[in-house]
């Protein structure tokens, strides 16, 4: 029983639900995490690729396979990861290059992969004949860095890459300097099968190199999974550059499969998978090692009881069996229950408190984001911390939480979500959405023309593109198309429940 204000503003103050943001609760993840067959799959080798909308997951999974990196190598896998988790990323620099062709950024690809097993061989002990030619052959072209940088590992690929593709596009015949180097490039990696006089002069194919690097890797017994996370970051302000970028990273990732000891592992947003596709992409009917992240109800429900058990006030207060608890989701929801309000909105015939939650954090296109519901949980303890100190409180049994907290939490999340998320990846979007301001929330064809002066052609135009992004929700009724605002967009935009007329 909580005796007074005083008593539940100390156990708010000690309760957290966690970072909204996997990178920055890295070391709390564990205890979070429930290990599901989609994990399971994942870090049992079964998937290459894994998709998810923003906020879903997919880092996390990223990030817990980065702290598995024991297990993994008692079990004969080696983790390296191509990208940092935190800070800038290392393929922001590629941004500047706009001239570089979807064949170059290919190339970059398999030399920088490359690289990354080089590092792998001398940091590992893999000292094999092929370990040492893929070593060799590294240091001859400067990608072998005694200090390891991410940044400058790309950067020192990246040059070696710009310059043979010009001395192949200047010269009918490759010119070599009295070392037998190409003139103007150190090294003797090329990136399509050598001719007879660069064969005998030691020229390696890129093709061949990474042959003889999963040899190596064979007969040691060892596999080394590249990991790729961050890239709607890393690409985020050049969209015509990210889709050649990653485009070729697929590309690259399918002649990957001739090497069984080398794995690339892409996590990426789903909804950049579909910009990659849909002016058409061959090879993606053969991209089939996949998965996409998804969370129903009940896997929000545990995730929220899983992060709310991990407070020992918590599991003091209210004397939880922490395993009995987690292994019963009839449980969880008593617990949920015993410190969350019924309803939100009091009064209502259906719909629990839960429920109101779901519909606030879901977007147009049905995703239930569990980054938003975080957030959304953490207003809602700062809310309620700020309704105890002006006194605007009921103190009733053992709940923590009250209505009014989750509705001043809603209008928090809604800012947070349109100006971090849509206006910042979509701006070219935010004017057509910021003219809908204290609109009502179903728009239609003719009303929208009217309220955006463009015509009903235009207007269909920009309203599908909304579609795309999940601002826009599309419905149909007696023939006629509506276009609804969901909920967690309407506090940001002071919406107005109802239909245009």
């Amino acid at each position: 029983m909580i005796d007074s204000q005083l008593d539940k503003k100390k156990i708010l103050q000690q309760v957290s639900f966690g970072k909204r943001i996997a990178e920055e609760e890295s070391s709390e993840l564990a205890g979070y995490f429930v290990e599901t067959d989609q994990w399971e799959r994942i870090i049992g080798g079964e998937v290459d690729i894994v998709y998810g909308a923003k906020g879903t997951g997919k880092s996390a999974i990223y990030s817990l396979m980065l702290q598995k990196e024991d297990y993994l190598l008692d079990c004969g896998t080696v983790i390296t990861s191509a990208e940092r988790p935190q800070g800038a990323p290392a393929f922001k620099s590629l941004e500047s290059h706009d001239d570089i062709s979807e064949r170059e950024l290919g190339n970059l690809w398999k030399l920088y992969f490359l690289s990354l097993l080089g590092m792998v061989f001398r940091d590992y002990g893999i000292d094999n004949s092929g370990a040492k030619l893929v070593i060799k052959q590294l240091e001859k072209a400067g990608l072998m860095q005694r200090k390891f940088s991410l940044s400058r590992l790309l950067s020192s690929s990246l040059d070696y890459v710009k310059r043979l593709a010009a001395w192949e596009a200047a010269e009918t015949e490759l010119k070599y300097d009295p070392a037998g180097n190409v003139t103007g490039v150190v090294g003797r990696i090329v990136f399509k099968e050598p001719d007879s006089y660069q064969a005998d002069q030691g020229f390696h194919s890129i093709d061949e190199l990474l042959d003889d690097a999963n040899n190596a890797l064979d007969n040691y017994g060892y596999d080394v999974w590249i990991l790729l996370d961050r890239l709607d970051v890393a690409f985020a302000e050049n969209m015509a550059l990210e889709s050649k970028a990653l485009r070729a990273l697929f590309k690259v990732y399918l002649d990957f499969a001739a090497y069984k000891n080398i794995v690339l592992k892409i996590f990426i947003r789903d909804d950049i998978w579909e910009r990659i596709v849909a002016d058409g992409f061959r090879e993606a009917s053969h991209i089939t090692r996949s998965l996409t992240i998804d969370w129903d109800s009940t896997g929000l429900m545990n995730l929220v009881i899983r992060r709310f058990l991990s407070n020992n006030v918590i599991v003091d207060l209210y004397d939880c069996n922490i395993a009995e608890i987690l292994s019963d989701i009839i449980k969880q929801q008593d617990l949920y229950y015993s410190a969350f309000p019924d309803q939100v909105d009091v009064g209502q015939k259906k719909g629990t408190s839960f429920d109101w939650m779901l519909s606030r954090i879901r977007d147009g296109n049905g995703i239930h984001a569990p980054r938003e519901l975080i957030h959304l949980l953490e207003e809602a303890k700062r809310a309620e911390i700020d309704r105890i100190e002006v006194g605007d409180l009921d103190i009733s049994g053992v709940r923590l939480f009250s209505e009014k907290s989750f509705k001043t939490a809603h209008e928090e999340v809604s800012r947070e979500r349109l100006n971090k998320t849509i206006f910042a990846e979509y701006s070219d979007m935010k004017k057509w959405i910021l003219e809908l301001s204290e609109q009502k929330t179903e728009q239609f064809l003719k009303t929208l023309s009217e309220l955006w002066s463009v015509s009903e052609d235009e207007a269909l135009s920009i309203a599908n593109r909304l579609i795309e992004i999940g601002f826009f929700q599309k419905r149909e009724s007696k023939g006629e198309a509506s276009y609804w605002v969901p909920f967690i967009y309407r506090p940001a935009l002071d919406m107005v429940q109802g239909k245009a007329s």
